[in-house]
């Protein structure tokens, strides 16, 4: 199922963006570390209200987490409206390059 395939895939890699081993993410997320094992296997999908849980947990959507948009969210409420100018521009500089390839 490709369905489950991209969401185990953007779970373990979300995942190990932040360092987070199975346990530590379990913990925050309240669950065992068997049920995330079994997410990144690619065993089982989880619940609505688990996908929410994980979507806030790594600022993403649940869209994104099941593959049906690429778009990530950044934090930027501790920022000022300089440095997410910064930040702003830096992508449209990637998309560019990204087009350009």
């Amino acid at each position: 199922m490709p369905l489950m395939n991209d969401f185990s895939v953007k779970l373990k890699t979300l995942r190990q963006s932040k360092n987070y081993s199975q346990q530590a993410l379990a913990d925050k997320l309240s669950v065992t570390k068997s049920l995330i094992s079994s997410y990144e296997q690619d065993l089982r999908l989880p619940s609505l209200d688990m996908l929410i849980k994980i979507s806030t947990e790594f600022g993403v959507s649940t869209d994104y987490l099941l593959n049906l948009d690429r778009q990530k969210t950044i934090n930027v409420e501790k920022l000022t409206d300089e440095q997410i100018a910064i930040i702003s521009n830096t992508v449209n500089e990637f998309i560019k390059l990204n087009e350009k390839s």
